[in-house]
């Protein structure tokens, strides 16, 4: 005869089983709210740093060929390890893994796409280190008015001096030859600064006989990559060339290390762009060419760099 299990013994299995289930259930909630803790603990921990400790300030924000140079000074006692740059318009997010010390300042760099009159406003979002772990602050908005050049005889990485033509002798739009700083002519052909302008206030309106330059000089490393960026639009007739001689040179015929020739009629700015290496050279021309009569062949140009890139 089968016997069953005495309510006695049941009692104890199931007694020993709700003690085992209890047990297991207490451990991983205890690890769960440990962890949880934890997290919440690090997050108040982070919040709290990048509110109290971390103050970056944009001191200053310019266009560098394809990129936006901002100087960013670090205002906090937490250093800054890296930061986040979202440009408005733009579905791509720019990664610096270059940060700045407490109470420092630093160039950081972030690319771009298209004209740089589109960038309206750019969210930029502070990265620091926390428990060895590394942290993203919230944001805070940089707003890209006025558009500026990264331009000045010591500007770190431009080597063309007043390439928006804003300093310049003269009266504007009045078709009569300015004196613009840094830059030298080889002919005595009307070179005009005009109120049509991308960067700033001025552009500069060329128009010649067919062999006037009007140049800047430059320095360079020989056997190192370089590159050219320049706005443009179209104004009249017959439309000339921009180019870089290494070394300097005002003879047509000697070769041109870079030339663009124009011929777009778009009466909206535009942006070129090129790269060149001088040889054993040490130092380069660019050259803005006439190439007409009078006033048949005109042309605006504004925001000319050079870049050695990093």
């Amino acid at each position: 005869m089968k016997r069953g299990i005495s309510p006695l013994v049941a009692t104890v299995i199931i007694i020993g089983f709700t003690i085992v289930i209890a047990t297991v259930v207490f451990r991983w909630s205890s690890g769960f709210f440990e962890s949880n803790t934890e997290e919440q603990s690090e997050e108040i921990q982070v919040a709290t740093t990048c509110v109290g400790d971390v103050n970056p300030k944009v001191k200053q924000a310019c266009i560098l060929g394809d990129k936006i140079r901002f100087l960013i000074e670090n205002n906090g006692v937490q250093d800054i390890t890296g930061f986040v740059f979202k440009i408005e318009g733009e579905d791509v997010n720019i990664n610096s893994t270059y940060g700045v010390d407490s109470f420092r300042s630093k160039n950081l760099y972030a690319s771009y796409n298209g004209m740089p009159d589109k960038i309206k406003t750019i969210k930029i979002y502070p990265k620091i280190m926390i428990n060895n772990k590394e942290a993203t602050c919230d944001y805070f908005i940089y707003k890209m008015d006025p558009l500026v050049l990264c331009d000045g005889p010591n500007d770190p990485d431009n080597l063309i001096s007043n390439g928006d033509f804003e300093d310049f002798t003269g009266s504007p739009d009045d078709d009569e030859t300015d004196s613009i700083n840094e830059w030298s002519k080889t002919c005595g052909e009307p070179t005009t600064i005009i109120s049509d302008s991308y960067f700033g206030m001025y552009s500069v309106k060329t128009s010649g006989d067919g062999g006037c330059l009007f140049q800047q000089i430059f320095n360079v490393d020989s056997g190192t990559y370089y590159k050219l960026f320049l706005y443009s639009k179209y104004k009249l007739g017959i439309q000339g060339s921009i180019s870089i001689r290494c070394p300097p040179s005002t003879d047509p015929g000697d070769p041109k290390d870079l030339e663009f020739i124009f011929i777009s009629t778009s009466p909206e700015w535009e942006r070129f762009e090129g790269t060149f290496t001088p040889g054993m050279e040490t130092s380069c021309a660019i050259q803005l060419y006439d190439p007409c009569c009078g006033t048949m062949g005109e042309r605006a140009f504004d925001g000319i760099q050079v870049i050695k890139p990093s």
